[in-house]
């Protein structure tokens, strides 16, 4: 259902409020540290608990099982929020994405086992080509801080202004070479198919829910993103 076009717009708008989020609550390890990976995936995980908990699908003991679908739909979505987080963080390429049925008849237990599953394989390690920018940016910050120091403090020449600027530069190159090993990059493909295969599972949720296309997809992620802006904005 999700085409590329469509899945880069929600990891765009998810960035965008990420972006505010840990601007506005002053977090300082935003979306790259292993400890917000773990906060991320517990996060979650509770969702997609409270979808269970919405659909009551497998509560066998109890006998009034009224669902709120709206509320089931609206929980999805906030799966849908943090999962593209994640998407974001470790520059999941969707370039060869495509949604197949995973089978003829599924029912929600066994949908919501296999959305808590896969969520469980993804990988706390960044890989190396989701951090170089960050890499990059720090090392040009660690540099320039130290030469443009004032002259006092630390009584460079320009000689040994250019000196550290070529070693700076000389790091910035070795930076840029840097890539993942041969076993990195299977563990990257790897994390990369886990995450296809839960938005696969994702879709078939969606569908069975209601929201039969991808416009209904984005519509429901663009009515919970709104809130979402507006709760961040009045300090929720």
């Amino acid at each position: 259902m999700l085409s590329l076009e469509t899945i880069k717009k929600l990891q765009n708008e998810q960035k965008k409020l990420d972006e505010f989020i840990v601007k506005n609550r002053n977090i300082t390890d935003n979306f790259s540290s292993k400890k917000s990976f773990i906060r991320t995936k517990i996060a979650l995980l509770v969702e997609i608990g409270e979808l269970a908990n919405e659909l009551k699908t497998f509560k066998h003991w109890k006998s009034q099982k009224e669902v709120n679908w709206d509320k089931a739909k609206e929980e999805l979505i906030d799966c849908l929020h943090f999962y593209l987080s994640w998407t974001n963080q470790l520059a999941i390429d969707f370039t060869d994405y495509k949604f197949k049925k995973l089978a003829s008849e599924t029912d929600y237990n066994e949908l919501l086992l296999a959305l808590f599953s896969e969520t469980e394989t993804f990988k706390v390690d960044i890989p190396l080509h989701a951090l170089k920018a960050k890499m990059l940016a720090e090392n040009e910050k660690h540099w320039e801080g130290y030469i443009n120091k004032p002259n006092s403090e630390n009584k460079l020449t320009e000689k040994d202004i250019k000196e550290l600027r070529r070693i700076k530069e000389e790091q910035q190159k070795i930076i840029e070479k840097m890539n993942n090993n041969f076993l990195g990059g299977i563990e990257i493909e790897k994390n990369k198919f886990s995450f296809y295969r839960w938005l696969i599972i994702f879709e078939e949720l969606a569908q069975k829910l209601g929201m039969k296309s991808e416009k209904d997809i984005y519509n429901s992620y663009m009515t919970k993103n709104k809130i979402n802006w507006k709760r961040q904005q009045e300090n929720y």
